[in-house]
């Protein structure tokens, strides 16, 4: 234990002199999102061998020239360093989201102002169901004392030398819910476009038995199950106990998307036979495609992406002049692909530029190639239609007709799933403004709508009535029952309440812990204090037991302000700031009273 004593005080000794001219990033519970990496710097730690001790007084630390870490080959294993500074008087929470799902080995460490440890995180190669907070990426949920600074270090191995891009972001905790009910419904409704068309593919092969429906849906299939992986959403749903399978099946999914798309190209643009060198040029390029998964058989991922990168680049280059060329023979439908191939080839070099760290618009770059994806299958599949419509007008048997019922059949579950996607978003609108434990709007719901309110009066003079509850000796409460009875008194107390709303525009709000406010329809002063009266007798008619409370059951104080119409108008913090000091003051006259202003 003596020895283990002087290893940590020497720790700390070499952090706080290596620290000193580090400047800080500032941050404030007014900011929902920030890039850290660009703020920060990097050192490079290529045998793996630098420990975090070592790391903190390492002389090779350089500013970081870009937004996200670069792993590749040269730089497979990093060390990141950023100083945080809470500027504010009261404790800050925020999530660290390491914006990556390719099985990287990342180790955090959140040192104090003295160089003690606050909280850690070690994930790669770990099942998702150790993760602490159940998200697509890895993250760390922490908090900052007022006016302290911490130490963020991060080291971050890669087994693959593939070149790789790892934003880091901070979240505030309702920043991150946002993000990831936002990212939700944009996954859902991407992920749900991409099935329906191939459904509509695999119909439509079914029915009319030509292979360029069949190899629409194995290409299509083979980028969704790619974006999966690169969303980190095939960790979470399809191998949430083998994480390293991520690399894996990436190695083999690339190459068979590229085969598949050659021979799509080919049934696609009609190659005739007699075309030998295309033909030629098509078998080549498909024998290298499926040559392409041995390198990452055999353990050597960095040369499989070598290769298919300028393979890529070269199926898309050999099959964009096919199109030119049956383009101006009159073929239409050739236009539709080359604009197709032109959105794929694009997206995937905007990625490749962000993983070289040539492109710093991140979060645009994966948005946009998501939205190059769909675009493109949208394009190819009005590309098939007017080709089957060519072959109609030059004598297609009747059969084929059946391809447009077929077509209407898809288009009514397109429309039914968007129509559940709506119903999605709804639901999780209702969830952003809801409090989860009493069922009460939240905070961030009351301080919109009464934002709302104060606007409207300004353009309109009308009666407003804002009453705020706090329960009496709360915190006495959960001390001598527990937190879980807490929490049921709270839900009780807010069922008494709303049991007394009658009016349309009654609403209860939760704002945090046992303080609860209510915006009330009334249009006089007396009426407001009257039924403040009655809401604290209904709580006091529960007679929930507090044995620290004067008469030995549960009560609340109430503080209400209400403005008449041709009350002065008041801003949003003048009419809270108000209220709250009318609460005060029956907290002081002993509780389990109203205090009731009007103007």
């Amino acid at each position: 234990m003596r020895g283990y004593g002087a290893r940590r005080w020497s720790l700390c000794l070499l952090f706080l002199i290596a620290t000193q001219a580090i400047a800080a990033i500032e941050l404030t519970s007014a900011e929902p999102r920030r890039s850290i990496v660009a703020a920060g710097e990097t050192l490079t730690d290529d045998a793996d061998r630098i420990d975090l001790a070592s790391a903190i007084v390492a002389p090779g630390w350089q500013a970081s020239a870009h937004h996200s870490l670069l792993l590749g080959p040269g730089h497979g294993d990093l060390w990141f360093h950023v100083r945080l500074h809470n500027t504010d008087q009261h404790s800050l929470a925020r999530v660290l989201e390491i914006d990556s799902a390719m099985g990287q080995h990342v180790s955090i460490a959140l040192l104090d102002d003295q160089g003690r440890w606050i909280t850690g995180l070690l994930s790669g190669g770990r099942p998702f169901a150790a993760r602490a907070i159940p998200f697509r990426h890895p993250t760390l949920a922490f908090s900052l004392l007022p006016d302290r600074h911490a130490d963020l270090y991060l080291h971050v191995h890669s087994d693959t030398g593939l070149p790789q891009s790892v934003p880091l972001v901070l979240w505030s905790p309702a920043g991150f819910n946002h993000h990831l009910h936002s990212d939700d419904i944009q996954y859902g409704l991407y992920f749900g476009i991409l099935t329906a068309l191939i459904l509509y593919n695999l119909f439509l092969f079914i029915s009319l038995t030509e292979a360029v429906f069949a190899w629409y849906a194995v290409y299509a299939t083979a980028l969704m199950f790619w974006d999966l992986i690169r969303c980190g959403y095939a960790s979470e749903y399809l191998w949430p106990t083998h994480p390293t399978w991520n690399i894996a099946v990436t190695g083999v999914l690339v190459p068979v998307a590229l085969f598949a798309f050659i021979r799509f190209s080919l049934h696609y643009l009609d190659i005739p036979a007699r075309q030998k060198d295309a033909l030629r040029w098509s078998f080549w390029l498909s024998l290298l495609c499926l040559l392409d998964v041995l390198p990452f058989i055999a353990g050597d991922a960095w040369l499989s992406d070598q290769i298919v990168l300028p393979l890529l680049v070269l199926v898309a280059v050999f099959f964009g002049l096919l199109a030119l060329r049956a383009y101006h023979a009159r073929q239409r439908h050739a236009l539709y692909y080359f604009v197709a191939s032109a959105l794929l080839l694009s997206g995937l070099l905007w990625r490749q530029a962000t993983l070289m760290g040539w492109n710093e618009h991140i979060r645009w770059a994966h948005i946009a190639l998501q939205w190059d994806f769909v675009s493109a299958m949208l394009i190819f599949a009005l590309g098939l239609a007017w080709r089957l419509r060519q072959q109609d007008e030059q004598g297609l048997p009747d059969e084929l007709m059946n391809a447009t019922q077929i077509g209407a059949h898809l288009e009514a579950q397109v429309r039914e799933r968007t129509q559940e996607l709506e119903k999605s978003r709804q639901m999780l609108l209702s969830l952003a403004i809801t409090d989860e434990l009493t069922g009460a709007y939240n905070r961030r719901h009351f301080n919109e709508v009464l934002r709302l309110e104060c606007q409207r009066r300004r353009r309109s003079p009308q009666s407003i009535t804002l009453c705020l509850v706090d329960v009496d000796h709360f915190k006495s409460y959960n001390d001598r029952y527990g937190h879980p009875a807490g929490d049921a008194a709270l839900v009780a107390l807010a069922q008494a309440l709303r049991s007394r709303l009658r009016r349309a525009g009654d609403r209860l709000f939760r704002l945090g812990g046992e303080e609860f406010a209510l915006l009330l329809e009334i249009d006089n002063g007396s009426k407001a204090r009257d039924f403040a009266e009655s809401l604290r007798a209904s709580i006091k008619a529960m007679q929930y037991p507090h044995a620290d409370s004067p008469d030995g059951f549960l009560s609340a104080s109430f503080g209400i302000l209400h403005l008449s119409a041709s009350a002065s108008t008041m801003e949003f913090e003048e009419l809270y700031a108000a209220t709250d000091a009318l609460l005060y003051l029956a907290k002081a006259r002993g509780r389990d009273c109203v205090e009731t202003q009007w103007r």
